[in-house]
């Protein structure tokens, strides 16, 4: 038969092998490698953590500091190590025991709870430290106030991590992503003391004068956090690394160039510049071309790929389009052959050879059986080429004999022709004489030939374009997986800049609560070193005030961490504020610095004030006062040798000007184009660089501007322009003292001995009863023996917290209101966090007013009626 249809279908080349699926065992192999790993790293981590524990007890220097002039490893930290790696060697092995996942978890919940307590160690300023219970001979020897305390970065690394070990193994997806944060963020912090001590900067894993994280606690922390991520490599973040995909293929190409390009190039640069070989600019250029040829290469090469995948897409695109032309141009061919074939069959019946002919001469595979007994009368070349069978080994032999379609598919084909007689474009698999399954388009007609019935069946392969329309199929798969990978590389960079914003905001919070602390601290020291002060009644009464407003400051500076849980609304309002008050209340604030501390240094600070009468702003005085204190401190340390400061405030037009001017060295005008960049200070190690960084922000959010004026050796003007309030009633009378109340009996439930005694001071200032106790079951015992009015409790307490004792007091009577009085209480309400059974949330510290409101607001006066009637016992 003839051979132009298999050529006219492009059928007789060779037919390109479909596109297999990823290889799932690699897959596996690469699960387990990492997995391997992680089990490695906790066996590290508990090895390393005994070496450091057999260091103390054996007096090795070496082994506890590691680095010459670095931190030492803590014997709590090396526990600590010891219990993470366990926890993560046990649960890499995924875990069948009960006993063996409890170990692990419970090591987990171990490590977390340590550095939950030395966190709040270090922020509660403890005099004492969980981890002095450890080794108490040796660390005495070192002779440091907190021999046994880790550093802050440590515990809160320590807390991240015993989380992120209790969800790693977790059933819901969400508590995987919350715990590859968690590691990914315990990496981050411990890197950055690595790179402290790869590049020399103490300011990275010195926080303190006794607080160092130590080199090897450093590289723990990274690899910690690196195990945890191991351990389910087939799910969230390193599931794109190991992947066959376009996009795992990618990753396993860039990721490595972006961690270790810039350390590579980074510690070469710093080392060049130490040592005097060029200047800052030229190290930056060195790094900067050398990053940009890296890159570029890497990217190039990448891109070279996605082209590569985009051009196989497009080409078998056109090579589906030219199999749809082909095809639709074969099937018209094809619908005119067989009218024209019926139309002259209809005319000339008996005329065989000229069927033959049609038959033969046909570009489509046809083939010609009795329908009897299905035995192949007639086969064409085109059939013989599409198949590849001999004549002689089809003809007078059934399908079922030859193979060349399955049985089932026969049978259904048969059914259709002994129903219809006739079938058109039915899809089908045949089999060629090589074993190879192709893809056909197959059409029946029964003829009536010599008065025997035959079957005419016409055959196109279309294998061509059932693999081009697979092709095309997986190309998508592909873009979109790129896609995807896409979105989750966005997230993971919106997520990074939102950690470098929380590093930079607790730094900017920790300026602010030291400048807070200053007065605090000075006024204190001077009424406690002079007692003569004491008989001076006008004195103390302003260092009294001074203190009190610096301790507001202080509050305020802790309330902004409700930033985290709730962002500022657009009808958020200020409150009118007096600039002359504030700056008032600044200079009060900063009087050690500028008049005791300067004079006991042999320097003199003058300073003059020239505040006119201004309208008021609307701000945050808080805030506003906290930027006026920072100018002034850099001021004072501008004026070493002394000097005079003036302070000024006018108003020009619709806005309220103050000047911090100094007669000190002055900027540079290199220093003075940087000083406002964060972490940017002249003042070496007893600088943050982070003053007029806060002070830039705090003006923008008010609207403000910040202007400078300075020259080299003549002193700096600092000028704060904030838009003045069109209208402000005057500031309000001071608030009558409250009229009497009635005496109620209060039970104060609180762990802290001296926040009892502050808390019942305050209620025996109005005539209440107060009695008190140390935890929940102290209070419980009381509430047994007695009736109270309130209660008022802390929420963290030994034995039993202020939760649990708010619901078993409701749950025997609900007569009386709860008041939960707690260091938390700024974040509880920025969360709307209520617990049970507690009907009012009251922030620590509170006042007199505040909690008197508190009071009045759960126990309203009674009636005239009431207040005849028998007073409850």
């Amino acid at each position: 038969m003839p051979r132009t249809v298999a050529r006219a279908f492009g059928m007789t080349a060779a037919v390109p092998t479909a596109l297999q699926p990823s290889d799932e065992a690699t897959v596996a192999r690469k699960v387990a490698r990492f997995v391997r790993a992680a089990r490695i790293i906790g066996l590290v981590a508990v090895v390393v953590a005994a070496l450091v524990v057999a260091a103390w007890l054996l007096n090795l220097p070496i082994l506890r500091t590691v680095v010459p002039g670095g931190g030492s490893m803590k014997p709590l930290t090396a526990v600590c190590f010891a219990l993470a790696g366990l926890s993560l060697w046990l649960q890499a092995q995924l875990l069948t025991s009960t006993l063996r996942r409890r170990l692990a978890l419970g090591s987990a919940v171990v490590v977390g709870l340590v550095g939950l307590v030395t966190l709040a160690e270090h922020l509660l300023r403890l005099p004492v430290s969980i981890g002095d219970l450890f080794f108490p001979g040796a660390l005495a020897a070192t002779g440091l106030p907190m021999p046994g305390r880790m550093s802050m970065s440590t515990a809160l690394c320590f807390v991240l991590l015993g989380l992120a070990l209790l969800l790693v193994h977790g059933g819901a997806r969400w508590r995987l992503r919350v715990a590859q944060a968690f590691a990914l963020a315990v990496v981050l912090i411990g890197l950055i003391g690595v790179e402290g001590y790869l590049f020399g900067m103490e300011a990275l894993f010195r926080f303190g004068p006794y607080a160092t994280t130590a080199l090897h606690t450093s590289l723990l922390l990274v690899l910690l956090g690196c195990g945890v991520l191991l351990a389910r490599p087939e799910r969230g973040l390193l599931a794109v690394v190991i992947s066959d995909s376009a996009g795992g293929r990618m990753a396993r190409r860039l990721l490595p160039v972006a961690i270790l390009l810039p350390i590579a190039f980074g510690w070469p640069r710093l080392q060049g510049e130490r040592l005097g070989y060029y200047e800052t600019e030229v190290g930056l250029a060195i790094l900067c071309t050398s990053s940009i040829v890296i890159f570029t290469v890497v990217i190039w090469l990448s891109a070279r790929s996605t082209n590569r995948i985009d051009e196989e897409r497009r080409r078998a695109a056109e090579a589906t389009r030219q199999a749809l032309r082909e095809l639709t141009a074969t099937n018209q061919r094809l619908q005119a052959e067989i009218a024209e074939r019926e139309r002259a069959e209809l005319k000339t019946r008996a005329s065989e050879e000229r069927f033959s002919a049609a038959f033969h001469a046909s570009p489509s595979g046809m083939s010609l059986s009795r329908l009897a007994d299905r035995t192949f009368v007639m086969v064409n070349e085109a059939w013989l080429g599409m198949t590849g069978y001999s004549e002689a080994a089809v003809l007078g032999k059934t399908v079922e004999q030859i193979g060349v379609v399955d049985a089932d598919e026969q049978l259904v084909l048969r059914a259709r022709v002994e129903r219809d007689g006739t079938q058109r474009g039915v899809d089908i698999r045949f089999r060629k004489a090589d074993g190879a399954v192709r893809h056909g388009l197959v059409s029946t007609r029964s003829l009536e030939v010599n008065g025997e019935t035959l079957l005419l069946a016409t055959l196109i392969d279309l294998t061509d374009r059932v693999v081009a329309e697979a092709n095309l199929r997986e190309t998508n798969s592909q873009l979109e997986a790129a896609l995807t990978e896409l979105r989750v590389a966005q997230q993971h960079i919106i997520e990074q800049e939102r950690i470098g914003a929380l590093g930079q905001l607790a730094s900017g919070i920790a300026h602010d609560f030291n400048n807070a602390l200053g007065p605090i601290l000075g006024y204190s020291d001077m009424l406690l070193d002079n007692r003569e002060l004491l008989d001076d009644p006008p004195q103390v009464v302003e260092y009294l005030t001074a203190i009190n407003t610096a301790a507001q400051g202080a509050a305020q500076v802790v309330a902004r961490l409700r930033d985290f849980y709730r962002r500022r609304q657009h009808g958020d309002a200020h409150a009118p504020a007096y600039l002359p008050d504030l700056i008032a209340q600044a200079i009060s604030l900063t009087r050690p610095r500028w008049k005791d501390q300067a004079q006991a240094n042999g320097a003199t600070i003058d300073v003059v004030t020239d505040v006119a009468d201004v309208p008021p702003i609307a701000g945050s005085a808080g805030e506003i006062r906290d930027a006026l204190v920072n100018l002034i401190i850099n001021a004072v340390d501008a004026m070493p040798s002394g000097g005079t400061m003036t302070i000024r405030a006018r108003s020009e037009q619709h806005e309220v000007v103050a000047e911090v001017a100094d007669t000190g060295q002055g900027m540079s005008d290199e220093v003075r184009r940087r000083c406002l960049e964060p972490f940017f200070t002249t003042k070496g190690e007893q600088g943050t660089g982070l003053g007029l960084s806060i002070v830039h922000g705090t003006l923008q959010r008010h609207g403000g501007v910040l202007e400078i004026d300075s020259v080299a050796g003549r002193g700096t003007t600092m000028r704060i322009r904030l838009p003045a309030q069109p209208a402000a009633a005057p500031p309000s009378a001071p608030v009558a003292p409250p009229a009497a109340r009635r005496a109620l009996r209060v039970l104060v439930v609180d762990d802290e001995p001296m926040m009892r005694q502050v808390v019942s001071r305050f209620l025996a200032i109005d005539d209440h009863t107060v009695e008190q106790a140390a935890n929940g079951r102290e209070a419980l015992a009381k509430l047994e023996a007695a009736t109270f009015d309130l209660i008022i409790t802390d929420r963290a307490m030994p034995d039993m917290g202020g939760d649990e004792l708010a619901i078993i007091v409701k749950a025997r009577t609900p007569s009386p209101p709860v008041i939960m009085l707690t260091g938390f209480g700024d974040l509880m309400l920025a969360s709307n966090d209520l617990p049970e059974g507690v009907d009012l949330v009251v922030p620590k510290p509170t006042t007199l007013a505040r909690l008197r409101q508190a009071v009045a607001t759960l126990v309203p006066d009674p009636t005239p009626d009431q207040h005849a009637g028998p007073r409850p016992t």
